[in-house]
């Protein structure tokens, strides 16, 4: 009974996807509407925080390259964690070796992934409870190295 309520709540749902490459952004709205979802897509950061700024309903989630010309998918999560605080962040990149370390609220995808992946860390970060209130951007663990304007670690594994 509550995996039904689980999903008839997954239906509304609706999800931010950034990536400036279009097979990609293609890919991954394609798994999301599939498994229910609402999805934006925005081919680059900059459009992705404007259409952030027009919609008027609630977006639950950001899932955003991390690498994209012009503003960086660790800068659009900067941004819309500010203006939405409520909002969960998924950075996808596709770094060959090495892991991504983020805050609470933010979680990192490696690429390339299957659908079932992508489907597993959705439903994951969704049903985490609300982000605490924030004075700023989350903070990483460590402060080195930078993507962005926004701290990150990349350590070796």
């Amino acid at each position: 009974m509550e995996a039904q309520n689980i999903e008839a709540e997954k239906r509304a749902w609706i999800i931010l996807v950034a990536d400036d490459q279009p097979m990609i952004l293609q890919y991954v709205s394609t798994v999301l509407e599939k498994s229910g979802y609402k999805v934006l897509t925005a081919p680059t950061g900059e459009e992705a925080l404007l259409k952030s700024r027009a919609f008027d309903g609630e977006i639950d989630l950001l899932l955003s390259n991390i690498q994209m010309p012009g503003m960086t998918g660790m800068d659009l999560g900067t941004s819309i964690i500010q203006e939405r605080p409520s909002i969960k962040v998924v950075i996808m990149a596709g770094f060959r070796s090495g892991m991504l370390v983020l805050d609470h609220s933010w979680h990192f995808l490696q690429k390339p992934f299957i659908p079932s992946q992508l489907r597993e860390i959705i439903a994951g970060m969704l049903l985490l409870p609300p982000n605490p209130s924030l004075d700023g951007p989350p903070s990483p663990n460590l402060e080195e190295p930078t993507i962005g304007s926004r701290p990150v670690l990349a350590a070796e594994v």
